[in-house]
């Protein structure tokens, strides 16, 4: 899960850390819960004056239903349609 932090959200200082954190951690559990998976990668970009501000989590636990979860899931469009392509690269041409 890759996404960036709207700009109107404080992103700086103790209590913007404390924002990001949250938000990094409530999207990559939503992600590893909408998938039925126990890993997940979730990568949170935020601007901080000049600077890109790069947070990552990388979350392991056993998956089981989660009721709640579920409720938040199918309440809205937390996550849009993905498609997977297959791209020829340079470590698939063996």
């Amino acid at each position: 899960m890759v996404a960036p932090v709207d700009p109107e959200i404080p992103s700086k200082g103790a209590e913007g850390e404390k924002t990001r954190v949250k938000g990094l951690t409530n999207l990559t559990y939503a992600t590893i819960h909408d998938a039925k998976t126990s890993k997940g990668i979730g990568i949170l970009v935020s601007k901080d004056g000049g600077y890109t501000q790069i947070d990552w989590s990388f979350p392991e636990t056993p998956w089981k239903f989660d009721p709640q979860m579920e409720a938040r899931l199918s309440t809205g469009d937390l996550f849009r349609k993905t498609a997977e392509k297959i791209i020829d690269n340079f470590l698939s041409l063996g």
